[in-house]
């Protein structure tokens, strides 16, 4: 995918994360939304760039994803 591409998804997604949000329906996630300074009208939650990239960047490089049968096991990353 070019980076242009990537760009223009990166873009969308910000704008419906800020602008459209994103419904919760557990209480608890919204509270923990709310304890979090994000901006919440009822169950939904409006993100800006910031607090996404935020998050992102606490991520791990890598995940493990581990099977039932170690053989199937699978690092993402």
């Amino acid at each position: 995918m070019s980076r242009e591409k990537v760009t223009q998804i990166h873009e969308a997604s910000m704008k419906i994360l800020q602008e459209t949000g994103v419904r919760f329906l557990h209480p608890d996630a919204v509270k923990v939304l709310q304890d979090n300074g994000i901006k919440m009208q009822g169950e939904v939650a409006f993100f800006t760039e910031d607090q996404i990239m935020e998050w992102v960047g606490k991520a791990p490089d890598v995940a493990y994803v581990f099977a039932a049968n170690e053989e199937f096991n699978i690092a993402l990353g």
